[in-house]
């Protein structure tokens, strides 16, 4: 196949930010099209799937058609760069007729080509990159291969379109070209290819819809796991604090949901909200303690600044004239007050934290050997707990919340503070809201806003 540099393209990297595939080009961090994809559409049909065929194994199938597709690329890239190229793998040896099926196919009308892999960017909207842009039958194309398990009907692959005007547009407002057609070219397994062609008029009105889409990524609130871990009852104040912020965050369009799991050990209680929060489709979740007292303003300043990790801090139940705060700083004579009156700590209390759905993502990967196995008896017994319909508890119960012990210095910390250590180690800082004020409730109320200390010792 012969190239054609009529269009010069920009280098970039692809970088995979807290658990979402961003670009960098020409020093522009730019969400990719597959992301915005993937965080606005709807969902129900892939849970049903997993629900369906269990998580192992729909993991299993996920994976594997993953590698197949990528093996499939990487012939058809070598197939067009004009490169020798083989793959003597099991996986090498399924995507490879796939590939020849699609050359024989699909590319057969394919002239020239402008560019194979390339990575293709709307200032300061988005990015991402194509398989193939080329002349297809005296129309300059942009085309995606894709490899399937079977035979998609045209409704089903509506993401497809999208990707492939979203390029299209980039292409466009970049380069100064007319790209008149997409085409998605399909090859499963048995070598049943499909191809689905669009120009012009349904170009056009892809990319309005994909816009569309991205206008709904801009749009959309948050949504918030509230989960509290209890050891009898709580505290009434804690009641009302959680009326006036789902009060407060509805009127604004967040939306909430409350858990509680009543437990002696709050190591388990926490363990089992998190499970309940992961199996959820909620962003961030955020921990209440069933003794702390706060304002909704509290969890607003929370949510705004959008960070990972963020705690409003509490006092410590000491004397009531000792004002203490369980919070570690990096260094306590070099505090730097960040934007949205903010401060990075190393290990904050858990009681009132705010934790994007990300953190347990990223440690399920990186610690798999923190999870948690049961039997079936009592994983029913937990999943009923946290109102999981499925098996919850076998895919996401891991040993995030324990307190731990250093035999070299003696030191015990606390399942809050030890969670920031395990979290700060996957790379993720810490926050403290400063500007909120507390009451942790007990046989006294300590009341105090956390500022305050920083205030008092500057």
């Amino acid at each position: 196949m012969k190239k054609n540099d009529k269009y010069r393209y920009a280098q970039g990297r692809q970088i995979t930010d807290h658990g979402s595939r961003i670009y960098d080009i020409m020093g522009m961090r730019l969400p990719s099209v597959t992301t915005i994809l993937s965080l606005t559409k709807d969902q129900t049909y892939l849970k049903d799937w997993y629900a369906k065929k269990g998580y192992q194994e729909a993991e299993r199938i996920k994976n594997h058609s993953s590698k197949r597709g990528t093996a499939m690329h990487k012939f058809l890239e070598k197939h067009v760069q004009n490169t020798g190229y083989d793959d003597l793998t099991a996986i090498g040896k399924e995507a490879k007729p796939m590939a020849q099926k699609i050359i024989d196919v699909g590319l057969a009308p394919v002239d020239y080509y402008y560019g194979s892999e390339v990575m293709l960017y709307y200032p300061g909207l988005y990015a991402g990159s194509t398989d193939l842009i080329c002349e297809h039958n005296g129309l300059e194309t942009v085309i995606d291969f894709k490899q399937a398990n079977r035979p998609k009907k045209r409704e089903w692959i509506d993401d497809y379109y999208l990707q492939i005007a979203a390029y299209c547009m980039a292409h466009d407002y970049v380069h100064g070209s007319k790209i008149r057609q997409g085409i998605i070219m399909v090859c499963t397994p048995d070598l049943y290819f499909q191809e689905f062609r669009f120009k012009d008029a349904e170009l056009r009105s892809w990319k309005h819809k994909f816009l569309k889409r991205l206008d709904q990524k801009k749009m959309e609130k948050p949504k918030v796991y509230v989960a509290t871990p209890c050891y009898d009852m709580m505290r009434i104040e804690s009641c009302v604090s959680l009326i006036d912020t789902f009060s407060t965050l509805g009127k604004a369009g967040v939306e909430c949901r409350f858990k509680s799991v009543k437990s002696s050990l709050v190591t388990h209680a926490r363990n089992l909200l998190t499970a309940g929060f992961l199996n959820s489709e909620f962003d961030y979740m955020l921990f209440v303690d069933a003794d702390v007292e706060f304002s909704p303003d509290a969890v607003a300043r929370m949510l705004v600044p959008k960070k990972d990790i963020i705690c409003t801090p509490y006092r410590v139940k000491e004397k009531p004239e000792h004002v203490k705060y369980a919070v570690k700083f990096k260094d306590k004579n070099e505090i730097k007050i960040e934007p949205f009156d903010l401060i990075e700590i190393e290990e904050g209390p858990a009681g009132l934290m705010l934790i994007k759905r990300v953190v347990f993502e990223r440690l399920m990967d990186k610690h798999p050997e923190l999870k948690i196995n049961f039997d079936q008896s009592t994983r029913d017994k937990m999943n009923l707990e946290i109102g999981a319909m499925e098996d919850a508890i076998d895919r996401y119960l891991y040993n995030f919340w324990d307190t731990t012990f250093r035999l070299d210095t003696g030191e015990w910390k606390g399942e809050d503070l030890s969670f920031c250590a395990l979290a700060r180690g996957a790379g993720f800082k810490i926050y403290a809201n400063l500007d909120s004020t507390t009451t942790h409730h007990g046989s006294w109320g300590w009341k105090g806003k956390f500022g305050d200390i920083l205030v008092k010792k500057a």
